[in-house]
């Protein structure tokens, strides 16, 4: 064989070898590679997405922190003034309370003063009425020591 025939050989069987690979061998790699591609692109979408949808979530996160933070502050307020609100009215109601019992206590005082004043003057009635029956019946007797003696006795 000449060099000529092994050169149309060769180039006949590479031929049909690039045929073969070209029809049969090519079109699934081509097809591989297309779905992978198309896969990545797929997958790096889905990942810009789910950045923007992080980022969204983070700003919405962020405003409902605040949200809440000013939502618990109105509470803390109302809750404070609340509180002083009960402890005047409380205030209020003691303040009420102790001029109630003041009162009733000098009411009470005034009563014992009224009826001390009353015994006393009762008992000094008794007594100038003693006195003056002693001194009249020493008068009768003319006894001028007994009505000294009488006058220290009812001192």
């Amino acid at each position: 064989m000449s060099f000529n025939a092994t050169l149309i050989g060769q180039l006949i069987t590479f031929a049909i070898f690039v045929w073969f690979t070209m029809r049969f061998v090519w079109p699934p790699i081509a097809q591989t590679l297309s779905d992978r591609n198309k896969l990545i692109e797929d997958g790096v979408i889905q990942a810009k997405k789910a950045r923007d949808d992080v980022q969204r979530a983070k700003k919405i996160a962020i405003s409902e922190i605040k949200l809440g933070k000013v939502e618990v502050n109105n509470i803390l307020n109302d809750a404070n003034k609340r509180a002083l609100l009960i402890i005047e009215e409380a205030k209020d109601k003691a303040d009420a309370e102790v001029k109630k019992i003041v009162d009733g206590t000098k009411l009470e005082i005034d009563q014992y003063v009224a009826k001390s004043r009353k015994d006393l003057i009762s008992e000094v009635g008794e007594l100038v009425s003693k006195g003056v029956d002693k001194i009249v019946k020493s008068s009768k007797n003319n006894d001028s020591e007994n009505i000294k003696e009488i006058l220290k006795e009812i001192k």
